[in-house]
């Protein structure tokens, strides 16, 4: 198990949580990582200030703050997740990647099939939990193509037009990924 998040009512009904994970952990023989571990305790939406919680003699979970965030499957959240600064270190990552890869000496089959394997799902990733709108995701795509363009990986007069090109790109496959998750 990598992540767990549990929700609790009370602050009771949360040792009875903690208890439970930590019985099931002891029965299969699984440590908790109670360094990576943190309560956030909220009422009526608002962060409340309170000390940490003791399992047991040494086990002490701390309590976050206000300012303090957590990772959980990748998203820095605290009561919400900060949309603008999540989207911008995925732009940062996904950049960065796009550019590690038309750097490389791949031929442009395998820099097409790393595009699609290992740069694209950083943005996929984050299509079912981050509102991202058609202006962003245009820009984003853009600036994909602009790019690939100054890496020779697209021709600056492609006989695509820009609107065919993005179909083929960013926009689909948010708008794919978003038909999932609202059948979902």
């Amino acid at each position: 198990m990598d992540d767990l998040k549990l929700f609790a009512s009370s602050r009771s009904h949360l040792m009875e949580l903690l208890n439970i994970t930590c019985d099931f952990s002891d029965s299969i023989r699984m440590e908790l990582g109670t360094d990576k571990c943190a309560v956030l305790h909220v009422e009526r939406g608002r962060v409340a200030n309170s000390e940490g919680i003791d399992l047991s003699m040494p086990i002490n979970i701390k309590t976050l703050s206000e300012a303090e965030t957590y990772r959980y499957l990748g998203m820095s959240q605290n009561i919400g997740i900060d949309e603008a600064d999540m989207k911008q270190s995925v732009c940062g990552v996904f950049y960065a990647r796009l550019t590690k890869v038309l750097n490389s000496l791949l031929s442009g089959v395998n820099k097409t099939h790393a595009y699609n394997g290992w740069i694209m799902p950083v943005l996929m990733y984050t299509f079912g939990m981050l509102r991202w709108t058609q202006t962003e995701l245009n820009a984003l795509d853009r600036k994909v193509r602009t790019i690939m363009t100054s890496h020779r990986m697209h021709h600056p007069r492609s006989t695509l037009p820009s609107k065919l090109w993005r179909m083929l790109g960013i926009v689909l496959h948010y708008k794919k990924s978003s038909r999932i998750h609202n059948q979902q």
